[in-house]
């Protein structure tokens, strides 16, 4: 994730010996942060979206420039790779299981926060 640290908003596997598939939610963090990070950029998208069709309006004519054209179509590109990115973040609130098991050691709490330091996990998953 973006983020060093996150807190943690629903655990799914609270007790420990608990069977997992691959693929079950473990646990969410809270997403508020990446959830308004994409309305805001889906928001400047738009925006630039309407500024390149009057500028693309404006050069057809003569009376705007190109580059104000090319300027509008690189932001958007920068917009949508920067959207794509949030996107991944928000997505990565949900945490899930990688393999079949069970849950050998839970150290996580509902509005603990989960920070990433590979030698303290908060999750011991055993196959």
């Amino acid at each position: 994730m973006h983020a060093c640290t996150a807190q943690v908003d629903s655990v799914y596997i609270a007790t420990e010996g608990a069977e997992i598939k691959k693929g079950d939610t473990l646990f969410t963090l809270v997403d508020d942060l990446y959830e308004s990070k994409v309305l805001a950029l889906n928001a400047q998208i738009k925006l630039a979206e309407t500024r390149l069709a009057e500028s693309r309006k404006l050069a057809s004519v003569n009376a705007g420039s190109k580059y104000d054209v090319e300027s509008y179509e690189a932001q958007i590109d920068e917009l949508q790779a920067n959207l794509k990115q949030a996107e991944y973040n928000l997505h990565a609130c949900a945490v899930t299981s990688f393999q079949d098991g069970y849950v050998a050691q839970n150290r996580l709490r509902a509005g603990m926060r989960s920070v990433q330091f590979p030698l303290r996990p908060i999750m011991t998953i055993v196959d």
